[in-house]
């Protein structure tokens, strides 16, 4: 069997047999949504596609991470154990900043993602050439009547 570059892209050996399940489910689902809307598979949406993933499965484990720290702050304050010095708040904030900054990341994937195709027709937007193409062949010959109209005006008005 010969490997695809979509087989590449989602390939990822650093995570977690659950994230792997999560990235597979998430990839199936994208991109059977993404056909019904009529999107082409190209190799861009599939490194869209990969960023979204990626950011996604990343702001989960910040966020288990300051799941598990919250929760052990508050078991051992049930423990009527002394006040956790200065610097475990110092980390838990760092971790919600963390948080915050992986789910800022996540959100313009996301926008990236959904402006490069328009989301009622599916199609990729239109540059300015695409957008003038149907404009100038409409107008195809006008350019070349006009030059003539001007040669054989000239050559009455010499002639």
């Amino acid at each position: 069997m010969t490997a695809t570059f979509k087989d590449h892209v989602f390939t990822k050996p650093w995570m977690t047999e659950e994230e792997q399940t999560v990235a597979k489910c998430f990839i199936a689902e994208a991109l059977k949504s993404l056909a019904r809307q009529g999107v082409e598979q190209t190799p861009f949406l599939l490194l869209r596609l990969d960023d979204v993933l990626t950011n996604y499965i990343l702001t989960r484990r910040l966020e288990r991470r300051l799941i598990e720290e919250t929760a052990s702050s508050v078991a051992k304050t049930d423990d009527a154990t002394p006040p956790q010095p200065a610097s475990k708040k110092d980390t838990e904030a760092v971790s919600i900043e963390a948080v915050a900054k992986s789910r800022e990341r996540l959100r313009k994937s996301l926008k990236e993602l959904e402006e490069s195709y328009d989301t009622p027709t599916g199609k990729p937007k239109q540059g300015l050439a695409d957008y003038m193409k149907p404009i100038i062949e409409q107008a195809g010959g006008v350019l070349e009547d006009a030059l003539q109209f001007e040669a054989r005006k000239r050559k009455t008005v010499i002639g």
